[in-house]
C-alpha cells in the first residue's frame, strides 16, 4: 500500500505527533507497534521558502479496504518546533481501497531436487488468474509452445506466497523448463516475457562444472546422499535460451568415472577467443554453452552463464584469489637475460630471451614464429626492432645491439609481440642504461684485525688491482 501523509505549514516532529494523534481503528497490534522504528528528527536546519509545506509519513500499517479516523482531541498539545499549537481540533475521515493486483517473483532460476517436496514460489496479490506458456527440454530438443493456466488463491489484500507449479509442467520426475507468465489483471504482460521469465528443472544431481583453458572437469553427486554418480553422460553444447530450434549438436562427450568426475575439453577448443565463456545475465538471445548430464530418465543441465557462476568473494576473504581467464595463447610467459646488469650510452648489448607457452602441469614448447621484438628508451623511442623472427628449437632468441650515443639514460623496455596473438605485448625484460664512467681498477683493504680496543694500533693494507689483471700503481690514498 501506499503511505499516509499528514501535511503541515510548520516543522513539526514525530514524537509530537505519536502523543497527540489519535488513529481509530488502532493500527499495529499488541506485538507489533508501527512507531518503534520511526525517529524524530528537528526541520530547523532546513531552508525556507514561502509557502513550504511539511510532510509527515505516517506508519504503513494501515489495512486495506477500512474505513479510518484520525483525531486531534487537544489542539493545545500538539506543538510545531517554534513551540506554536493548534487552535482548533481536528477530525480527518477517509477510507483505504482494495490493495491493488500484484505479484512478486523472486526466483527466474531454480533448481527444485527431485523426490522432495519444493515448489517454486511466486507471492499474489488480488490476481484473478496466471496464465503460464512455457517448453519443456527433451533429448530432440524444446517442446512446443504449451499453456498451464494456475488458479491464485482467493484472499483479498494481503500477499500469499503459493506454487507457481514447475513440477506440474515438466511430463517426468526429472526434467528442464523454460516460459513465463502473464497475469489477469494485466500488471506487465506486454514485457512478461522478459520480466516474468523463468528457468527451471527437477533433478537428483548437483553438478559443479570448472572450465579450464586445457580442460574442462564436470563433477556429478546425488542432492540426495551426497554420493558420486558414476554412469552419466555428460556432454557439452552451445546454445542460447529462446527455445525456437532443435538441441544443437554436442561440442563433446564423456562419461562420469566412479569419483562422479568427467573431464570435458577446455576453451582453448571450444571457445579460444572466450567470446562466450562471459555471459551475463538471461539475455535469451546470447550463445553460451550448457553442460548437460543424462543417465537413464535423469537429466540435469547447467548454463555456464552469470547466474550460476560461483563467485570465490561469497566464500572468502583472500580477495587476492580470483578467476583469470585467458583466450589461447593467454598464458605465454617470456622472460630474458643480458650479458651485463648495466650500460652507458655507445655500449653494446647483447640479449638472450624465452618464450613459453604454459600447460596444466609445466611450462611447454610456444609457436616459434611471427615473433617482433623492439626495445624502446626511457622517452619511449624505438633504439632497436627486430621484425618477424623464429625462435630457435628451444624456444629462444639472442641477438646484440648498441646503443645510441645520444641515446637517453634510463630503463630500456624489450617488447615482444606476436602475429598469432594481436593485442598483446609481453615484456620478457629490462636493461638499465646509466651515465657513468666505469672505474678500471677495483679496491681491496684489509686490517690487522676484527676487534680493537682504545688506544691499539690498527695497521690498513691497501689494494689496488686493474681489472685485466696487474697493480694499479701511484694512486693516491687518504
Amino acid at each position: 500500500m501506499r503511505s499516509v501523509n499528514l501535511k503541515f505549514s510548520s516543522p513539526v516532529t514525530i514524537d509530537m505527533l505519536k502523543q497527540n494523534l489519535q488513529i481509530n481503528p488502532k493500527i499495529g497490534s499488541k506485538k507489533y507497534n508501527p512507531w518503534k522504528d520511526r525517529n524524530s528528527y528537528t526541520r530547523l536546519d532546513e531552508s525556507y521558502y514561502n509557502g513550504q509545506e511539511y510532510w509527515v509519513r505516517l506508519p504503513r500499517a494501515f489495512k486495506a479496504f477500512t474505513d479510518y479516523n484520525m483525531i486531534i482531541a487537544n489542539p493545545t498539545k500538539l506543538k510545531d518546533e517554534f513551540g506554536r499549537s493548534l487552535t482548533n481540533s481536528i477530525e480527518l475521515k477517509f477510507a483505504t481501497d482494495h490493495r491493488a493486483p500484484s505479484h512478486n517473483f523472486e526466483h527466474d532460476f531454480s533448481v527444485l531436487e527431485q523426490g522432495v517436496d519444493s515448489e517454486l514460489p511466486i507471492y499474489v496479490t488480488n490476481l484473478d488468474d496466471i496464465s503460464v506458456f512455457y517448453n519443456t527440454l527433451t533429448a530432440d530438443g524444446w517442446s512446443k509452445n504449451k499453456r498451464h493456466e494456475v488458479n491464485p488463491s482467493s484472499l483479498k489484500d494481503i500477499a500469499v506466497k503459493m506454487p507457481l507449479g514447475v513440477r506440474d509442467l515438466i511430463p517426468s520426475e526429472s526434467g528442464v523448463v523454460q516460459g513465463y507468465f502473464k497475469t489477469e489483471p494485466d500488471i506487465n504482460n506486454k514485457a512478461a516475457k522478459r520480466n516474468n521469465w523463468f528457468f527451471g528443472q527437477t533433478t537428483p544431481y548437483y553438478v559443479h562444472a570448472k572450465l579450464g583453458h586445457y580442460n574442462t572437469l564436470v563433477w556429478v553427486t546425488d542432492f540426495a546422499t551426497g554420493l558420486p554418480v558414476e554412469g552419466v553422460d555428460v556432454s557439452v553444447y552451445k546454445d542460447t535460451y529462446a527455445p525456437d530450434k532443435k538441441l544443437p549438436s554436442e561440442l563433446a562427450v564423456a562419461i562420469t568415472n566412479a569419483d562422479g568426475i568427467a573431464r570435458l575439453p577446455g576453451t582453448k577448443s571450444l571457445d579460444p577467443k572466450l567470446k562466450h565463456a562471459y555471459v551475463y545475465w538471461d539475455y535469451q538471445s546470447k550463445d553460451r554453452f550448457f553442460i548437460r548430464c543424462q543417465k537413464d530418465k535423469n537429466q540435469a543441465l547447467l548454463p555456464l552463464d552469470s547466474n550460476f557462476r560461483v563467485q570465490l568473494y561469497d566464500y572468502t576473504d583472500d580477495y587476492d584469489l580470483y578467476p583469470d581467464m585467458k583466450a589461447k595463447y593467454g598464458h605465454i610467459h617470456t622472460w630474458g637475460t643480458t650479458a651485463q646488469g648495466i650500460y652507458k650510452v655507445g655500449d653494446t648489448v647483447q640479449y638472450k630471451l624465452f618464450v613459453r607457452d604454459q600447460s596444466n602441469e609445466k611450462f611447454v614448447a610456444a609457436p616459434r614464429n611471427g615473433y617482433t621484438l623492439k626495445v624502446t628508451d626511457s622517452m619511449g623511442k624505438v633504439t632497436y626492432e627486430q621484425k618477424n623472427f623464429k625462435l630457435s628449437e628451444f624456444g629462444a632468441y639472442d641477438g646484440e645491439f648498441t646503443i645510441p650515443k645520444t641515446g637517453a639514460v634510463g630503463w630500456y623496455d624489450f617488447e615482444l609481440t606476436a602475429k598469432f596473438k594481436k593485442k598483446t605485448t609481453w615484456t620478457p625484460m629490462r636493461v638499465l642504461v646509466s651515465d657513468f664512467t666505469p672505474s678500471p681498477f677495483k679496491v681491496h683493504t684489509a686490517l690487522n684485525g676484527e676487534l680493537f680496543h682504545v688506544g691499539e694500533k690498527v695497521t690498513a693494507n691497501t689494494v689496488a688491482m686493474l681489472h685485466a689483471g696487474g697493480p694499479y700503481g701511484d694512486a693516491q690514498t687518504k
